[in-house]
């Protein structure tokens, strides 16, 4: 007895949905790098922290509205030493243009931030 074929017809529609949203989670990846590094520019390394030789990471979550201000910084995890530093580096980088079409808003982002001495 034969075993019946199976065939899979894939529609225009579904590539060109699938290449959309290829593109769009790679234009959200670029834009959380991009949004990463503006925050690294923008931190600063505790006085304290540096003539001890502390070093450390943070977890901290944000959530991020359409008109591309941030709201609720909240420190998830970290040495207390880094916390005003973090939420300072998040606060200069912001506001930021967003593209509406990439998200759905409140956008709530979590980051990991590294703090270590050069």
């Amino acid at each position: 007895m034969q075993k019946p074929i199976v065939k899979q017809i894939v529609t225009k529609r579904q590539i060109t949905k699938t290449v959309n949203e290829d593109e769009i989670k790679a234009k959200q990846n670029i834009f959380f790098a991009n949004l990463k590094k503006r925050i690294n520019k923008n931190k600063s390394y505790p006085k304290v922290a540096r003539r001890r030789g502390i070093q450390g990471e943070i977890n901290v979550e944000f959530t991020i509205s359409a008109n591309g201000n941030i709201a609720d910084i909240k420190i998830l995890e970290g040495r207390k030493l880094f916390h005003k530093s973090v939420k300072k580096a998040i606060e200069k980088s912001f506001p930021v243009e967003i593209p509406q079409e990439l998200f759905s808003f409140p956008l709530t982002f979590s980051l990991k931030v590294l703090y270590k001495l050069k």
